[in-house]
């Protein structure tokens, strides 16, 4: 059904549900599995200036640890029988996932949620919020369970998922 698949990738538990959901979705449905980290140079700078930090350091320190979620996450999906390929980008989040996603032609975005509400999601934002708002192409939100994500609330390990639709005009069927 989709050919392409990215999956961005943070380190945190919602990273790992959504690994986990890519790996059944391609047993049955895709060839192409696309892992991403973004390096925030901008976040990054702005730390470094306040703290009087080299941002170049700090920079390559994430881009050394970005490489690293990317080879974990390859390696969680090994035997699943679809290629990976990983990608490390620099810029905003939102903006540097989506950018990935339409030049490597990505037909679904994976991404797992804290499930935040309220004032802490408008207090810390929303990657994954940002991304379902203006993608392109459709996106798969898998909800890390209450436990894994450090908030309260049920524990039954059970996750829940949402399905957006693509922004702009639906392409013509073929």
């Amino acid at each position: 059904m989709f050919e392409t698949m990215l999956v961005p990738l943070d380190g945190g538990p919602p990273s790992d549900v959504a690994l986990d959901a890519v790996r059944q979705l391609a047993q049955t449905s895709s060839r192409h599995v696309v892992l991403c980290h973004v390096v925030d140079t901008l976040a990054d700078a702005v730390v470094s200036a306040q703290g009087f930090i080299d941002p170049a350091g700090v920079i390559e320190n994430d881009e050394r640890e970005g490489l690293q979620l990317l080879s974990l996450g390859r390696e969680r999906l090994s035997g699943a029988d679809v290629r990976v390929d990983t990608v490390l980008a620099e810029g905003r989040p939102v903006e540097a996932i989506l950018r990935v996603a339409v030049e490597r032609g990505a037909e679904l975005i994976v991404m797992g949620s804290h499930g935040r509400a309220g004032i802490a999601r408008a207090i810390l934002g929303s990657v994954t919020e940002g991304v379902l708002r203006k993608s392109p192409v459709p996106v798969l939100v898998v909800r890390a369970p209450a436990h894994a994500s450090g908030q309260r609330g049920p524990s039954s390990g059970a996750s829940s998922a949402a399905l957006g639709a693509p922004r702009g005009p639906l392409p013509e069927p073929q």
